[in-house]
């Protein structure tokens, strides 16, 4: 037999709260430290991510600037090829190569023509020659598909330098395989640019 209503204590007659749907977070002031933390990563992560994009867009115009030089004038064993005063043949090497004006040259090695597609000798220390460089070097010496890398330090940014010049100096090396390096190299820019969805 039931107990009528009235009968039951009040205690008894308050039905239980309903409980919540999930587990019931408290955030103290660490929690929030951490949370703003994984916000301020989470954007450098995107902030990183759409700056290597841009740098990897800004890198096919160039890639693409220099092939064409190389076609219009290849050189072997030095950075740039002038016309001098007396309308003779003008090898600038070393520390001369710094001082030529793009608008002279009528030939580039590799190097020099990546150089000059990022406007001119000026430009020789830009993050975006480093990045053409390292990324032909990758064309080079990296199997398809492989992701790019670039190279950081100065070391290694110098040691990727004399490989692409001993190997545009090569006695057997021609213009046309160093316009296939550079094509290569602009391919798979491309294919990075298509890989994080631009």
């Amino acid at each position: 037999m039931t107990t009528p209503a009235s009968v039951l204590s009040p205690v008894e007659q308050v039905p239980d709260p309903t409980p919540l749907a999930g587990p019931v977070t408290r955030v103290g002031p660490l929690g929030r430290w951490f949370a703003g933390l994984r916000a301020r990563r989470s954007a450098l992560a995107e902030r990183r991510r759409a700056e290597d994009v841009a740098r990897l867009a800004d890198l096919l115009p160039v890639l693409a600037s220099a092939r064409d030089r190389v076609e219009a004038g290849w050189i072997q064993n030095a950075w740039f090829e002038t016309v001098g005063p007396t309308g003779g043949r003008m090898l600038a090497t070393g520390m001369a190569a710094f001082r030529v004006e793009p608008r002279d040259v009528t030939g580039s090695c590799l190097v020099g023509a990546l150089v000059l597609a990022a406007g001119g000798p000026a430009e020789v220390q830009s993050p975006v020659v480093r990045d053409a460089v390292a990324a032909t070097w990758h064309a080079l010496h990296r199997a398809d598909g492989d992701p790019f890398e670039r190279a950081h330090e100065p070391i290694a940014r110098a040691r990727t330098v004399r490989d692409l010049t001993g190997w545009n100096d090569d006695p057997g090396r021609s213009a046309e395989e160093v316009t296939e390096l550079l094509l290569t190299a602009e391919r798979m820019v491309s294919r990075e640019l298509l890989a994080s969805g631009s």
